[in-house]
């Protein structure tokens, strides 16, 4: 076979395994087309060798002038494997799909090859045009707006997930995001501007796609470009969740597909910000209560979709991390209050257990609290108050030295009232105890009063019990006490004026009680001093 037929036989070979059949009808046109036509194979090896554009050889094929029948005409596909020849020859990349965008640009283009793929005959050609035209428009960075207005997606709305050009759009903005890594896009803006919605408005659609196994994938591809945009952003889990209005839903809360998005929120934000992590149990906590999540949760254990993820919660609800005992965090106590509250009443065999287990996993401090704060529930209150007894009388015990027994006891937390508690009455009861018993350790029972609340606060605790007949007696032992150490300090009268604000009383200062304090403390004041 001479030189020239071998070249004129492979621009017959066909670049379509599809096309057997139409193999014919092939060589019957491109005879015509060698023997009338001034484009021989002799023309193309000679375009070959000096390197013609794809774009001339093009034009002078006349293939410009075929429009919507050009994939089904003969020379193209003679076109086509010059320019693969050309490409290979030259080192150039995509010249077949760079010459047709500038022929007919992206939007044509992309139309004849849509239509080309519903022709069984050209099919794998079409195929082949439509990846070449995906990988140009990553070369170019064409941009996710761009291509989402060519593939029409913002006609299809809501059922845009559905729709098997929206796979291809997603790849396109993953590809453009391998390819250009310096300039990271995502489909969340795209999706915002045409279809004019907000985060709301995407966990929607995001949500409904995750309901149809077809479409769940792609859906959570989309999520993760949301939660990548909100981490970003340092958008909180609180904000996340107020957003999502799961709570106006009319599914159970673990059941809810956004309940599952804003657990892995969570996850990713604490991730990021792990100075700023947060669990979700006080999130849910903070945004719904105590009782109502407790209740959600021991209906959520029996449902095996939500009961893995529900005794986690649960257990995280019972679970005090290591710097709990700092934070003295009211919200978790009160979660476990609820629970016991839950269990009390739907399963009270199970109390005695869960209350004996508590034991084991609070400190005395902590123990005390949480019976404190169960009292008020009826369907503890008896098991609480036998468990907070027993506690007390084992610190007593122990005889753990007095100002720890005033920590253990939560003495630290009570406010202004303190001396109106009973147990603090208890523990002035046991300093004399514990006072008698070691003679060679004395404690003050002043001194933790002092240290825990300040000498501002030792003042309004006084004048709290001055107000309440009740406690009047003890807020005057109290009163002289302060007295007694502003002495041993030896404070200058005038120092204790000022703290007094006696500067502040005007015309009524001679009858003010604090006036007589003062001057029995100015008096006393002078007295120690003629003794030293």
């Amino acid at each position: 076979m001479s030189e020239t037929a071998a070249y004129s036989t492979r621009f017959l070979r066909t670049i379509d395994p599809d096309a057997v059949e139409e193999r014919a009808p092939v060589v019957d046109t491109l005879k015509a087309l060698v023997t009338s036509s001034e484009v021989t194979p002799d023309k193309l090896r000679n375009w070959l060798s000096e390197g013609k554009s794809a774009d001339s050889v093009f034009t002078r094929m006349h293939l410009a002038k075929t429009k919507d029948m050009l994939l089904k005409r003969p020379q193209f596909r003679s076109w086509v494997q010059y320019a693969d020849d050309l490409s290979k020859a030259s080192k150039k990349e995509m010249l077949v799909i760079s010459t047709l965008t500038a022929q007919y640009g992206d939007d044509a283009l992309y139309k004849l090859i849509e239509s080309a793929k519903l022709d069984p005959k050209i099919k794998t050609l079409a195929n082949r045009l439509e990846r070449e035209q995906m990988q140009y428009w990553v070369a170019v960075r064409k941009s996710p707006d761009d291509v989402f207005r060519i593939y029409k997606l913002d006609e299809a709305k809501q059922t845009v997930l559905s729709t098997p050009k929206f796979v291809n759009w997603v790849k396109h903005v993953d590809d453009l995001n391998a390819k250009h890594p310096e300039q990271p896009v995502t489909t969340i803006p795209t999706l915002k501007k045409y279809f004019n919605i907000d985060d709301e408005g995407l966990l929607s659609l995001i949500s409904v796609g995750k309901q149809s196994e077809r479409t769940k994938s792609i859906a959570s591809k989309v999520e993760d470009d949301l939660l990548q945009i909100w981490g970003n952003s340092k958008k909180t889990p609180d904000a996340v969740l107020d957003e999502m209005r799961i709570d106006k839903m009319n599914i159970p809360l673990l059941e809810n597909s956004l309940f599952t998005t804003w657990a892995k929120y969570v996850s990713i934000f604490n991730a990021k910000y792990p100075n700023e992590k947060r669990t979700m149990i006080e999130i849910l906590t903070r945004k719904f209560g105590d009782q109502y999540i407790t209740h959600i949760l021991y209906k959520a254990k029996s449902i095996d979709t939500t009961k893995t993820m529900a005794t986690q919660l649960e257990s995280a609800q019972l679970t005090i991390d290591h710097d709990f005992s700092s934070r003295n965090s009211p919200p978790i106590l009160n979660a476990c209050v609820s629970y016991l509250n839950v269990i009390a009443t739907e399963s009270p065999t199970k109390l005695p257990i869960l209350l004996s287990n508590l034991k084991t996993t609070f400190d005395d401090r902590l123990l005390l609290q949480f019976l404190e704060a169960a009292k008020p529930f009826r369907s503890l209150e008896r098991a609480v108050v036998k468990l907070e007894t027993e506690k007390i009388r084992a610190i007593f015990e122990r005889r753990e030295q007095p100002k720890e027994a005033f920590r253990l006891l939560g003495l630290d937390g009570k406010g202004n009232t303190i001396l109106s508690n009973p147990l603090f009455k208890e523990w002035m009861d046991y300093v004399k105890i514990f006072n008698r018993e070691n003679p060679n350790k004395q404690e003050s029972w002043f001194y933790p009063l002092r240290i825990h609340y300040g000498w501002y606060g030792v003042k309004n605790i006084i004048k709290t019990a001055m107000n309440n007949p009740n406690t009047e007696k003890i807020g005057k032992q109290v009163e002289i006490a302060m007295l007694k150490q502003w002495l041993e300090a030896n404070h200058n009268p005038s120092e204790v004026f000022k703290f007094l604000k006696l500067g502040k009383a005007g015309k009524e200062i001679m009858s003010s009680r604090k006036f007589s304090l003062w001057t029995k403390y100015l008096s006393d004041y002078n007295l120690t001093r003629k003794r030293r």
